[in-house]
C-alpha cells in the first residue's frame, strides 16, 4: 500500500495558535521580549574524592582528616536534545504512544530553520524563500512519509515550550502524532529563543 505524506503544522507565539497556516511569513518585533517565568532545572551533582599527600617532614605520619578534600566539579549541562527526548517521550508514553528517537538529520533541518528565522526576523513555517517543511527535510537528506512541525518563540526552556505546545490542541496533536518515530529540535536566539520541533518517520526505514 502506498504511503501518503501527511503534514501537520502549527505554531505558537504570544499564546496564539494557527493550525495549518499557509499565510505569508510574519515579521516580528524583537524589542519587546515575551515575559516568561523560567522553570528551574535539576542539576545532578557529582563529586570525586582527591587524596592529598602529607606535606610534613615525616612521610610516615598518617594522613589527617584535613588532608582529604572533596572536589565537586561544576555539573555538565544536559544536551538539549537528550533532555527534550526524555520530556517528549514522557508525554507520548503517558498517552500510550511509542517513543521517538533523536534524528541528526531532522535536527539539522530544525536548527537551520530556527536560525534562519532569527537571522531574518520572521516567524513562519514557510521560509522567506518559499521553502516548506518538506523542502527543508529533503535538503537534510530525510525522505519522510509523515511529518509535523511546531515552532515557538520567547519560551526560556524545553520544559516551558513543551508545556505551551501541550496546552495548544494543534501543537499537542503534533507531539502525540501516532506515526512519528523520530524528532529534531532547533533552538536559536539569545534571551528570546526561537524553537523548532520537527517530527517525522523515515520512508526509507521499515515501521517499528
Amino acid at each position: 500500500m502506498l504511503k501518503s505524506t501527511i503534514s501537520i503544522l502549527g505554531f505558537i507565539a504570544l499564546s496564539a495558535c494557527v493550525v495549518g497556516s499557509t499565510s505569508s511569513p510574519t515579521r516580528i518585533n524583537r524589542t519587546n521580549p515575551i515575559p516568561s517565568d523560567p522553570v528551574p532545572t535539576t542539576d545532578v551533582l557529582s563529586g570525586t574524592i582527591a587524596d592529598e599527600t602529607d606535606t610534613g617532614d615525616n612521610l610516615n605520619d598518617p594522613i589527617k582528616d584535613d588532608d582529604v578534600s572533596v572536589v565537586k566539579p561544576k555539573p555538565k549541562p544536559t544536551p538539549p536534545d537528550a533532555n527534550f527526548a526524555s520530556l517528549i517521550n514522557g508525554v507520548r508514553l503517558g498517552n500510550g504512544l511509542g517513543y521517538v528517537s533523536h534524528s541528526t538529520r531532522l535536527d539539522k533541518a530544525a536548527q537551520a530553520h530556527a536560525q534562519d528565522m532569527v537571522d531574518n526576523n520572521y516567524f513562519s513555517h514557510r521560509s522567506l524563500d518559499g521553502r516548506t517543511l518538506q523542502d527543508r527535510i529533503l535538503a537534510a537528506d530525510y525522505r519522510a512519509w509523515v511529518m509535523g512541525e511546531n515552532i515557538a518563540q520567547g519560551h526560556p526552556s524545553e520544559e516551558v515550550v513543551l508545556k505551551a505546545w501541550q496546552n495548544s490542541p494543534g501543537h499537542n496533536a503534533v507531539l502525540n502524532g501516532q506515526y512519528f518515530e523520530e524528532f529534531g529540535l532547533g533552538i536559536a536566539g539569545g534571551n528570546r529563543k526561537t524553537w523548532v520541533l520537527v517530527m517525522a518517520s523515515d520512508g526509507d526505514k521499515p515501521p517499528r
